[in-house]
């Protein structure tokens, strides 16, 4: 997990990019969650996948 000023960094970063204003109030909160999603994400990147692996089929109702 990255330090809370470089997470904040990015979220402060990415808010300006995609234009969403991050209430002040519910910054803390936005960060935790961005560190929440980062672990969840290295912990699905760090399984590795044989290379079988085929691709879910498309759901089409």
């Amino acid at each position: 997990m990255q330090p809370e000023d470089d997470t904040g960094a990015y979220v402060d970063a990415m808010a300006r990019v995609i234009g969403l204003p991050i209430d002040p109030v519910a910054r803390d909160k936005v960060i935790a969650n961005v560190e929440v999603a980062r672990t969840i994400a290295g912990l699905a990147l760090a399984a590795p996948l044989p290379d079988a692996t085929e691709n879910a089929p498309v759901f089409e109702p």
